[in-house]
């Protein structure tokens, strides 16, 4: 009798060992190792859309949730924290982008100055990228010398008209 519980019991963890083996061997890889962030342009200007790509290694085999982080100023200090974008790699899980247009984003402004961003996984935010500075040029104005100059031109154009105007209406 005491062979047959020692027969049961070499099956038993026969199956277990197993099963963990082919559970292991079906599954897909989810364990990446490495994250990478680069913006695209490296320094943009106010009101342009702003792709925040990466890359996973090893490629995770399917999807995978990714979060960037945004920071007001440069080193990813938590204190600065503004707030998270959510996008996803593609199909095989290796490269991502994520899209933000600069400007008021999730209510809070995104302009000129210097700002800081980090790329993680979501489902394991161990995993994150190096933190990556960069700076919000400030916006071409539409008019170069700017609205003081335009106020004035403006304001003489308005003197012109009432001029003409007051001019040619008859004396009763």
């Amino acid at each position: 009798m005491l062979s047959f519980v020692r027969i049961g019991a070499a099956v038993f963890l026969s199956i277990v060992v197993l099963s963990f083996a082919g559970a292991t061997a079906i599954s897909p890889t989810y364990a990446a190792s490495a994250i990478t962030l680069t913006v695209n342009p490296p320094n943009p200007t106010y009101g342009d859309l702003v792709e925040f790509q990466g890359t996973i290694t090893p490629m995770a085999g399917i999807s995978q949730e990714i979060a960037v982080k945004l920071y007001r100023g440069s080193g990813c200090n938590i204190s600065q924290y503004l707030f998270s974008i959510e996008g996803s790699t593609e199909r095989t899980g290796s490269s991502f982008s994520i899209g933000m247009r600069l400007g008021i984003a999730y209510l809070v402004y995104v302009g000129p100055g210097t700002w800081s961003a980090l790329a993680y996984i979501s489902s394991n935010p161990n995993i994150s990228s190096n933190c990556v500075n960069f700076t919000i040029s400030a916006a071409v104005p539409e008019f170069p010398a700017g609205p003081p100059i335009l106020l004035i031109f403006m304001l003489i154009a308005c003197g012109l008209i009432t001029r003409r105007i007051t001019r040619k209406s008859p004396v009763t």
